[in-house]
């Protein structure tokens, strides 16, 4: 059974998406429901739901307004909407699906089992997990598994984060750069910058004048923050 909270403005689609759920989803149990965003962060908080029924346009703040507000977000999203124009937007918010109005149930039930598998490949106490030799990540491709070896930097966008991979791969993922640097090996990855976050075996070069900055293998250069360097240069000093 996983828990869920409904968010939109309307009563009656509401009522119709609980009773879908009851036909259809009978391992979803819906703990709660909003019919605005400021009610739902507060329901969030309170029931810490593993899934959230999201309206996107809905009076006052919209549904990516609630996903901006959600600092650490630690539920999955299903988008349930009437506007189709919306769904390249909310797949950077690495959403699990985007349903249409009025709601097919074969779909509804496919999606609910989306989250169901995501749910279960993941460790018991987090979204967000690594194994010693891969890191898993919620990204607008789904969900994505890439060892550690193979990232070269993450960089934070606001609360998202971009991952850069060998190979000239790329993910953007709505989790803050925070979340993933909480389960990376910190004698591989370094938190070089606010900003930034480097696997140091992927430095091409490092530059010394005029100013401190990194040159990783896929060409980007990152500068060392004048509080940083002598801790920096100490550190490679000491990995030789």
């Amino acid at each position: 059974m996983i828990t869920a909270l409904i968010v939109d403005d309307v009563e009656k689609a509401i009522v119709v998406l609980r009773r879908k759920l009851a036909e259809h989803c009978p391992e979803v149990n819906v703990i709660a429901q909003a019919e605005d965003v400021d009610e739902a962060i507060l329901l969030i908080d309170q029931y810490k739901p593993q899934l959230v029924f999201l309206d996107i346009e809905m009076a006052g703040k919209s549904g990516f307004d609630l996903l901006l507000e959600t600092k650490d977000r630690n539920f999955h999203v299903i988008f349930v909407t009437a506007h189709s124009e919306f769904a390249i937007q909310a797949f950077r918010f690495s959403v699990t699906d985007y349903l249409l109005k009025p709601v097919n149930s074969d779909i509804l039930k496919e999606s609910v089992q989306k989250v169901i598998k995501i749910i279960q490949s993941s460790a018991p106490e987090q979204k967000l997990s690594i194994s010693a030799q891969t890191l898993r990540i919620p990204s607008t491709n789904g969900l994505v598994f890439v060892k550690l070896s193979d990232i070269i930097r993450l960089e934070a966008e606001g609360h998202y984060t971009h991952i850069y991979v060998v190979n000239e791969k790329h993910y953007f993922s709505s989790y803050h750069l925070r979340q993933f640097e909480e389960h990376l090996d910190k004698n591989l990855f370094w938190r070089v910058h606010r900003s930034h976050i480097i696997n140091h075996e992927k430095i091409k070069a490092v530059i010394q004048k005029p100013i401190l900055h990194l040159e990783m293998v896929d060409g980007f250069k990152i500068e060392i923050p004048r509080r940083n360097r002598e801790a920096f240069k100490k550190i490679l000093q000491e990995k030789g």
